[in-house]
């Protein structure tokens, strides 16, 4: 086992679960730095608030281990994929399979838990879509205000980032989905925020990104919903990601 460690976080975006393909841009970045342990602990359809708790957890569990870690976390959709624990929701764990519950929302339980012995899962990994403008959603409004939902993002973003500078990480973390403009959202008011201003500044972040920019900028043949598809596609990715760790 080599003493320093990579590890890649994030949703389908950044998986080697994904239904299309088995391969991720980590494969690239694991064979050009050899002296790195690479560990892509990512799964599909992730809120932000997975990504972040099991980043943490894994963190915990590996800087035993390790003498140094990088983190590397594409965040996922900030107004589409929230995490609440419900006594209605139902499990399958051995199967994708999509469920409703009684809030109008669409359930994906993404893992065989058995699979990935090695791996370590939070307590709540409940990632829940929101399923359109329907009625049922409107018992619980608050989950669909646009400044809410980001100035919660930003503090829990702000506190993750902090937390690795904290405990001497070195990280970049980047928008993988496509997160942008929400209807209502009040960007004056979002743009006074202490949180958000440090994130913007912060060089190891990048907030206005996402897989269909980086699709553009580097010329990716990617699906309709913005995911790599190609094994020379991905190794382009892969020399973005490298080059952005060389510089921390």
């Amino acid at each position: 086992m080599n003493q320093k460690l990579i590890l890649i976080n994030g949703d389908s975006y950044t998986a080697k679960d994904d239904v299309l393909t088995s391969l991720s841009y980590s494969d690239t970045v694991c064979d050009y730095f050899l002296e790195y342990d690479v560990k892509n602990i990512a799964l599909s359809g992730s809120s932000n608030s997975r990504i972040f708790k099991s980043s943490i957890e894994h963190l915990l569990r590996y800087k035993r281990q390790y003498k140094e870690i990088i983190f590397v976390v594409g965040y996922s959709f900030i107004h589409s994929r929230l995490e609440v624990a419900s006594q209605h929701d139902k499990f399958n764990n051995q199967e994708r399979k999509y469920y409703n519950n009684d809030y109008g929302f669409k359930l994906n339980w993404n893992k065989d838990i058995n699979k990935y012995e090695d791996e370590m899962y939070p307590k709540f990994t409940t990632s829940l879509f929101i399923d359109g403008m329907n009625e049922k959603l409107l018992r619980i409004p608050e989950l669909l205000d646009p400044n809410l939902l980001l100035s919660s993002f930003y503090n829990e973003l702000y506190m993750f980032v902090n937390t690795l500078e904290n405990l001497n990480i070195k990280y970049f973390v980047f928008s993988a989905a496509n997160n942008t403009l929400m209807p209502g959202e009040k960007t004056d008011f979002l743009n006074r925020l202490e949180v958000k201003k440090y994130l913007d500044n912060n060089t190891n972040v990048i907030l206005d990104s996402s897989m269909k920019l980086f699709g553009e900028e580097f010329d990716m043949d990617l699906t309709d919903t913005h995911h790599i598809q190609h094994k020379h596609d991905f190794e382009k990715f892969g020399n973005y990601i490298i080059e952005k760790i060389k510089k921390l």
